[in-house]
């Protein structure tokens, strides 16, 4: 058993199993300019969860434009 577990430490986190089951699973999908806050928000994905981040310091040129949630709920106006 100890051998094991020592085999196991010698290892690391290099081993298949953890390359298998321990992968980085966050995202960004897509990232919006809102056309009401004028605010850089994305979609995105972490672990099974989707989330919303926004960006205060982000370049807003070029950028598809599109309500964020939280103007769209202001507004109550649905999806």
């Amino acid at each position: 058993m100890i051998d094991w577990i020592l085999k196991r430490l010698e290892e690391g986190l290099n081993n298949e199993y953890y390359k298998r089951y321990y992968k980085k699973k966050n995202t960004i999908e897509s990232i919006y300019l809102c056309e009401d806050c004028n605010t850089v928000w994305s979609i995105g994905k972490e672990s099974y969860f989707r989330t919303v981040h926004y960006y205060r310091d982000f370049p807003k040129y070029g950028q598809n434009k599109k309500k964020c949630p939280h103007c769209v709920e202001r507004s109550g106006v649905s999806k």
